[in-house]
């Protein structure tokens, strides 16, 4: 039986509803009396049948007790591990490396424990930088304290295949489509929506929810991996802006938004929330990341599971959902 982590996350909710689309029984592990609406609301936009979420089994976890892990993965075979911190402000590397490397380590052990089938690991292209880079210390390597975090937990899972766990990684690229609450592209789907013209000049690599949860499921039920980045093409900003404005039934044309600028807003909110516990919203790695033109390859997953490519087919899902469930 199939298990996943962080199921009431952005790709743990979609991993569960591709599987109860292929009718297949899932456990779902979410901390103790966590928010459940945005899996409730990805049922109502993807017109789930309300018979099939009895194919569901809701787990409450605490992940820092080692006998109650065990206890809770018990009887199941295939491990998905979505649960993780997204967050690109370096002074929160402690956090970041206990969520996305400490967790994995856990959990990596109970598996082997309990001699699991298989652990499928949901890691990031922010690890990539680290292949381009082979010269210093380890954390001096990636672009940012999330990157080196998402590494870490590879190493663990690297680690259980030693041990013998079958491990695969996939390194998701920007993964779009119907964004969780707090997520930045309701607030960007807001702006467009009042007549944001602007887009950075960078461009990177992204995904599209379902055809990622489909390549996962695949793996899940024993099929091969492809690749092990997961990028159904790369584009810029300006045209991801572009197409999500084409959605809307906005002509205008996207300009450019000054790297200068946006540096200036970076040391800026870093001086401002230098005094705040808050996450800084426009860290260094992420103007880094914004202003770069960044291309990435991923051929063997774009001819498989790349169903959308072109940026108006991968933000389809995306808007559509934000048209009936995102903020004003």
């Amino acid at each position: 039986m199939l298990v996943v982590s962080g199921a009431n996350g952005f790709l743990g909710s979609h991993f569960m509803i591709e599987c109860i689309r292929r009718k297949k029984r899932i456990t779902g592990l979410v901390r103790p009396n966590a928010d459940r609406s945005y899996f409730n609301s990805l049922v109502q936009h993807y017109q789930i049948n309300s018979e099939d979420l009895n194919l569901v089994n809701w787990c409450e976890i605490d992940y820092n007790d080692p006998f109650e892990v065990r206890e809770k993965l018990a009887d199941h075979k295939v491990f998905v591990h979505c649960a993780g911190l997204i967050c690109f402000d370096n002074s929160y590397k402690d956090d970041l490396i206990e969520a996305n490397r400490d967790l994995t380590e856990s959990l990596v052990n109970a598996c082997i424990d309990l001699k699991f089938e298989k652990f499928i690991y949901l890691s990031s292209i922010a690890t990539c930088s680290y292949m381009s880079n082979m010269q210093g210390k380890l954390e001096d390597k990636f672009d940012s304290a999330y990157g080196l975090s998402k590494f870490l937990g590879e190493l663990e899972v690297l680690r259980g295949e030693e041990e013998g766990l079958e491990g695969i990684i996939v390194r998701p690229g920007v993964v779009l489509g119907p964004p969780p609450p707090n997520n930045e592209f309701h607030q960007l789907f807001s702006w467009i929506k009042k007549g944001w013209t602007y887009a950075p000049v960078g461009s990177t690599g992204f995904v599209e929810i379902i055809d990622l949860a489909n390549y996962v499921a695949d793996l899940a039920d024993g099929k091969e991996v492809v690749d092990n980045t997961a990028v159904s093409s790369s584009f810029k900003f300006a045209e991801l802006n572009a197409a999500i404005a084409k959605h809307l039934g906005i002509s205008k044309k996207v300009k450019p938004l000054s790297s200068a600028l946006l540096k200036a807003g970076s040391f800026i909110t870093k001086i401002v929330y230098g005094f705040s516990k808050e996450p800084q919203p426009l860290p260094k790695p992420a103007v880094d990341a914004l202003i770069s033109d960044s291309q990435y390859d991923s051929p063997e997953f774009a001819t498989h599971y790349g169903s959308k490519q072109s940026p108006e087919l991968i933000t389809e899902n995306m808007v559509s959902y934000l048209k009936s469930f995102g903020k004003s």
